[in-house]
């Protein structure tokens, strides 16, 4: 996969790159291996409101796609007056391309400005990949209200349960692999971690707004989605929350 910007990395990692993230000139491309930029308030392709295409700003063409009636919608003014992609909870998702399913076979890092409308009886996925109508990668809101489910292995079983997650709100959830350790954590906080992950070859769907194969419709938005194909280091994190943070005014804890 392409890595974009990586020799710009190393310079901004630390303290300097804080500043530049929270003074707005970070951009996420600036860390190395980059694999999807979607920001719902830059190059998106809607008809009526609905969303054709939310385009890759990473430079790697990775742009996700929607179809007839299961396009989601987007909306403005949804968080820190910027737009969101608005999915409704039944039918309606994004699809990511086949160069992207290769990224849990590895170390990796999601990020996304997302939210769950209401505590509810139903499980909501962020996004999920899948192999053979297996669901194998995925972030899902739970039924009990702040509880979130992270796996990213074939075999059943092994998801990381966190319970950090504020429902009806935006927050900056960061989903990281590092081999066999699972991460997650809401808004900058420390980790919830599990040793139960394990590379996942052969996916043949991948989808942001529901599992993989089509379960688990996310009744709720998504502003930002990042993906990058290593576990990134602390420093980092610092500069993608920074700069989501400022972006969004999410406070950081």
């Amino acid at each position: 996969m392409r890595n974009i910007a990586g020799s710009l990395a190393a310079p901004l990692v630390g303290a300097i790159g804080s500043s530049l993230a929270k003074g707005g000139n970070f951009l996420p491309t600036m860390i190395g291996d980059t694999e999807l930029w979607l920001a719902a308030d830059r190059n998106i392709d809607v008809t009526g409101g609905l969303v054709d295409s939310w385009n890759d700003l990473s430079g790697n063409g990775n742009d996700c796609t929607g179809s007839g009636g299961g396009r989601p919608t987007l909306i403005a003014d949804q968080i820190g007056g910027k737009p969101a992609v608005v999915f409704d909870g039944s039918a309606t998702f994004l699809t990511m391309p086949s160069a992207l399913y290769s990224i849990p076979n590895g170390s990796f890092t999601i990020y996304h400005v997302s939210v769950r409308d209401a505590p509810e009886t139903s499980v909501d996925a962020a996004y999920g990949f899948s192999q053979t109508g297996t669901n194998t990668t995925f972030l899902t809101f739970n039924s009990t209200a702040g509880n979130v489910s992270f796996k990213s292995r074939l075999a059943a079983g092994g998801s990381l349960i966190s319970t950090g997650h504020t429902n009806t709100q935006y927050n900056i959830i960061r989903n990281r692999r590092d081999g066999t350790t699972l991460a997650v954590s809401f808004n900058g906080s420390a980790e919830d971690t599990s040793a139960t992950g394990a590379d996942v070859s052969g996916v043949d769907s991948a989808r942001i707004g529901s599992s993989g194969i089509g379960t688990f419709f996310l009744d709720g938005g998504i502003a930002e989605f990042i993906i990058y194909s290593k576990s990134l280091s602390t420093a980092e994190q610092l500069l993608v929350e920074s700069y989501l943070s400022n972006k969004y005014n999410i406070a950081l804890v």
